[in-house]
């Protein structure tokens, strides 16, 4: 399916990006949550860092960020879009 207009779509990775790739992956599921995910847990990402055996210097703490604030918005969406869904029925 081509989904270059879905709303899930992932943001494209360019391959100067495969440390910072490896390490989201390794740390995807480590969030910090309330009623919906807050922020990264950066004491669980700097662990997987370690077991990864990277280093996170001040570009990939940056891309990190991006990625985390990318998938807050997506969430905040999402949310959004279920809470105008709830108000119709």
């Amino acid at each position: 399916m081509d989904c270059r207009g879905c709303d899930k779509r992932q943001p494209r990775l360019v391959p100067g990006l495969w440390t910072t790739r490896r390490l989201w992956m390794g740390c995807r599921t480590q969030w910090r949550a309330g009623l919906g995910p807050l922020g990264l847990d950066y004491n669980a990402v700097q662990v997987a860092a370690g077991w990864l055996g990277i280093r996170i210097d001040e570009r990939i703490f940056g891309h990190l960020m991006w990625l985390e604030h990318w998938t807050l918005e997506a969430s905040r969406r999402e949310q959004e879009t279920e809470q105008r869904k709830a108000r119709m029925r």
